[in-house]
């Protein structure tokens, strides 16, 4: 193109923007001097690398020649995509080195010559970590590995070996001895705790490596049971750091070598005899059946084998294992089991209450005929029969008090008085045995005792240090989100900060105001809800029931002539309890809502909290707002477990216009919380009244089309979003965001109490 044609293409694209701020005829000489091919890939990139920063723009078509030159068009789009994920993680300068660098810096990498970036796999390993670990896993960067049992810290780049193959395998296998440190037990919380123990050693930095070597040599005896083919594929990678080891301190050191050997050959001896009794009880620790007591004997061994603790030289950690934060471990891990125990009892609370009367539950957990309340505190019978539901479930029976042998006593009592096992109970009840050793009678005390009161709430107990522990839903810390960028059809990393809060409980006259006002239309919505709340099921091998079970009868003769007992189970009953549904209403808070628009969300979200009571579907509230990408914000108005009570109504009252509207984080995080849920249907409805927009230049088509992704993402995960706004001008963007049929414009905002009931029921029947 000549310079009238790129003149022209400038003015088109970026306007008087040019004149402002650069030098029209130094752009265009550049461009001019360049080929053909190049020029048009340029062009293709000043959309997208523009509105990002001028400066980089400029800085970028000084480096494309040398980067047309060895990139195919294909790789100099992600040549861009990677300069701006530098440009936004480290800035200016270090988006300017990456590009002027681009052999070493991006070349190298798309042959396999160099490391791997944490931030580039860290979407592959985390669903992998999430799945070793049983739950949420944080990843951060540091300078070495470790894990207080909340964050896994990995390295920015893992780069010991040539390839990138190599280098991701050597990470996997980070990660993986990492958080075994947990599922084994390393941290060790039977008293004394393992930081307190290791506090007692006058050189407590030599007992702590002892320690973490003792108990890496178990740990990656377990991993050679539990992963034979990633630590059959790691054996080159620690042939070679064994070559490469030079001990850094006696006997840590030779112990340290003996570590790398024995990963890269399981089934080697030492290739000389252990040189000191540690290192000969050192060699016994590659045993899965040891525990962490066993290397807490051997650190005592050595230091009481001492006239005095031998302070050595410090060894070099190996670089897959790092420091060993226990005292972080152990706060971290009370603050965890006080959070599982608050939910437990909550939720057992929650399903005695119907108990509570049928058997006489007392506000002290006692049965009201026990003879002997102190010795029997919540009856023997009842408490067996709990914990016997909940460890055939963990056992994967499948086992209900439906279906529970009634021979049992327990089982009987939690039969007769209609004692259902929900899923979400019985989840949490895993984890706390997982997290326990087992369900601790006290927590089944607490559960019947708040249930024989009628107080099955959240109520905050006490955390390890007496202090009230925070409940799932309060202040989380800040949590960060990718965000799309359409123009340079990739993600801006880590871009949206999101803090979750709680909506303080707003007393007042709101919640009996809109009760008195719709009293009528709640009455008719809970009779319209009750005739749908319940899809009829059949449950087969019943003692009694509906109709002949044909199976359980040809069985049962099969048996007879066989000469066994045949079974009494003969029958099918029918049970109308199948329905499954999880809901989070996502509510804007912008400012505005304020007004008619806000009272009628208010209002709306009251009528769905009392129809639902009847309905028995699993509801959360949330809203959301926000000022910049730095401060989005997402309100706790009602979680999943929580039951809908008074400090429920008080927060929905609460609801008070903030500041802007940026759906994405939002939207993200809501479907973060729902992928949690087991429900069959999960839903995530968005109550608005206007498009995204922030103060940030988040407006327009970016914001429409991040939103758009978010919503992407969500139905990916098997999530069904829909859309209910007041916003006359809805139809021009909610269709391209939500789907034609996934939004409903309704045009009078004084009805919205009344279509959102009546929505809600054809969305879920």
């Amino acid at each position: 193109m000549n310079r009238a044609q790129i003149d022209n293409i400038l003015q088109q694209l970026l306007g008087s923007h040019l004149d402002e701020w650069w030098e029209r005829d130094e752009l265009t000489d550049k461009l001019v001097a360049m080929p053909h091919s190049l020029q048009k890939q340029v062009l293709r990139q000043l959309p997208v690398i523009w509105p990002v920063s001028y400066a980089l723009f400029m800085a970028f078509v000084d480096e494309a020649g040398r980067a047309g030159s060895c990139l195919s068009p294909e790789q100099f789009d992600e040549w861009v995509k990677a300069t701006l994920d530098v440009y936004e993680e480290h800035g200016l300068r270090q988006a300017q080195i990456f590009m002027r660098e681009v052999e070493s810096n991006f070349v190298c990498r798309l042959r396999g010559e160099d490391g791997i970036r944490l931030r580039e796999v860290e979407g592959r390993l985390r669903p992998y970590a999430i799945g070793l670990l049983g739950r949420e896993v944080a990843f951060a960067t540091a300078p070495r590995p470790a894990f207080d049992t909340e964050t896994l810290f990995l390295p920015e780049e893992t780069a010991l070996f040539p390839g990138r193959e190599q280098n991701f395998l050597f990470l996997k296998f980070t990660i993986t001895f990492q958080l075994m440190l947990e599922r084994a037990g390393v941290f060790s919380f039977r008293p004394p705790p393992l930081d307190r123990w290791l506090n007692g050693f006058a050189c407590r930095r030599q007992a702590e490596e002892l320690y973490y070597l003792a108990e890496a040599a178990r740990i990656t005896a377990l991993m050679e049971r539990e992963f034979p083919g990633l630590m059959r594929d790691c054996r080159p990678l620690f042939s070679l750091l064994f070559r490469q080891h030079r001990p850094g301190g006696e006997p840590v050191g030779r112990m340290q070598g003996r570590l790398l050997e024995k990963i890269a050959s399981p089934s080697s001896s030492p290739g000389r005899l252990p040189a000191t009794e540690v290192e000969r009880a050192f060699e016994a620790q590659f045993d899965p059946a040891n525990g962490p007591a066993a290397a807490r004997a051997l650190v005592e061994d050595f230091f009481s084998a001492q006239k005095k603790d031998e302070k050595g030289r410090a060894a070099v950690p190996l670089p897959f294992m790092g420091p060993l934060p226990a005292a972080e471990a152990r706060t971290l891990t009370d603050e965890r089991r006080a959070r599982l125990k608050n939910r437990f009892v909550d939720l057992l609370a929650a399903a005695l209450l119907p108990v509570a009367s049928a058997v006489g539950l007392e506000e002290d957990g006692s049965l009201a005929q026990e003879p002997d309340k102190a010795e029997h505190p919540v009856g023997r019978e009842l408490a067996d029969g709990l914990l016997m539901l909940f460890q055939e479930k963990d056992s994967g029976q499948g086992l209900t008090g439906d279906s529970a042998d009634t021979a049992h006593p327990g089982l009987t009592l939690l039969n007769d008085a209609g004692f259902e096992l929900p899923d979400e109970l019985a989840d949490i009840a895993r984890q706390v045995s997982r997290a326990e050793g087992g369900i601790p009678s006290e927590y089944i005390v607490s559960a019947a005792g708040r249930a024989g009161s009628g107080l099955a709430v959240n109520r905050p107990i006490e955390g390890p240090d007496g202090e009230a522990a925070p409940e799932e839903g309060a202040h989380q810390g800040m949590i960060r989100y990718d965000e799309w960028d359409y123009r340079r059809q990739g993600f801006r990393k880590n871009w949206c900060h999101l803090r979750v809060r709680e909506v303080s409980p707003l007393g007042g006259t709101f919640v009996n105001a809109t009760l008195g006002k719709y009293k009528g239309l709640l009455s008719n919505l809970k009779r319209q809800f009750e005739m749908m709340s319940l899809r009829e099921r059949l449950v087969k091998r019943r003692r009694d029931g509906d109709e002949i079970d044909l199976d359980a009868v040809i069985e049962a003769v099969a048996d007879s002539r066989a000469g066994l007992a045949p079974s009494e189970r003969l029958f099918i009953r029918r049970r109308r309890d199948d329905r499954d549904i999880a809901a989070l209403f996502l509510v804007d808070m912008s400012s505005s809502t304020e007004g008619w628009v806000g009272t009628a969300i208010k209002e709306s979200l009251i009528l769905m909290c009392e129809a639902l009571e009847v309905l028995g579907d699993r509801l959360a509230i949330y809203g959301f707002s926000g000022m910049r990408r730095t401060r989005c914000e997402m309100f706790t108005v009602k979680e999943f477990s929580e039951p809908y009570t008074g400090a429920v109504k008080d927060r929905i009252a609460a609801i008070a216009p903030r500041e802007y509207t940026r759906m994405g984080p939002a939207l993200r995080h809501a479907a973060t919380i729902l992928g949690r849920s087991d429900a069959a249907i999960r839903l995530l409805v968005t109550l608005t009244d206007g498009k995204p927009e922030d103060y940030d230049g988040y407006k327009g088509a970016y914001a429409i089309e991040d939103t758009r992704h978010a919503l992407i993402e969500a139905k990916a995960a098997g999530i069904h979003p829909f859309c209910i706004t007041v916003d006359r001008t809805a139809h021009d963007y909610m269709a391209r965001m939500f789907g034609e049929v996934n939004y409903i414009f309704i045009d009078d905002v004084t009805r919205l109490p009344v279509r959102m009931p009546e929505i809600y029921r054809n969305l879920t029947t």
